[in-house]
């Protein structure tokens, strides 16, 4: 009866936790010279995720915004904790992709475009992760 009832409530706080999961929270990153309208961002947490979950909602609403854009098509698919990795050349595919951990919570992604820099922080937090981005232009 107990192991009954314990597989029932796990189904139904897996359920919830999936419900929830992919309600992120955006807003618009503050600049620290309002002036430079060069560069621009946004922030975003996603709760109950972790860096992979974020990294592919990331990957698959900009691909969605932007199908074209060489980096966001090239972003991984999935992820390894604590593996590097680069991929492209500004004269073949029109981007430089580089995917650096500074440990086990923190994936940094840099997208090098001929035009500019976008650069992607994840960090997981106990309930969800965390998302920068920012977009930086020539």
């Amino acid at each position: 009866m107990v192991l009954k009832f314990l597989r029932i409530f796990c189904a139904f706080a897996l359920l919830g936790a999936s419900c929830f999961a992919g309600d992120k929270k955006c807003e618009e990153m503050v600049m620290d010279d309002p002036y430079d309208n060069m560069t621009w961002g946004d922030t975003c947490f996603y709760p109950l995720q972790t860096i992979a979950q974020a990294h592919a909602d990331f990957r698959e609403s900009k691909m969605k915004e932007s199908p074209d854009d060489p980096g966001y098509k090239n972003l991984r698919s999935k992820l390894e904790i604590g593996k590097k990795y680069k991929y492209g050349s500004l004269e073949k595919e029109r981007v430089v992709i580089d995917y650096a951990w500074d440990d086990d919570k923190t994936l940094n992604v840099e997208m090098f475009y001929s035009g500019g820099i976008t650069t992607v922080k994840f960090v997981q937090e106990d309930n969800g992760t965390r998302m920068s981005v920012i977009y930086s232009a020539d």
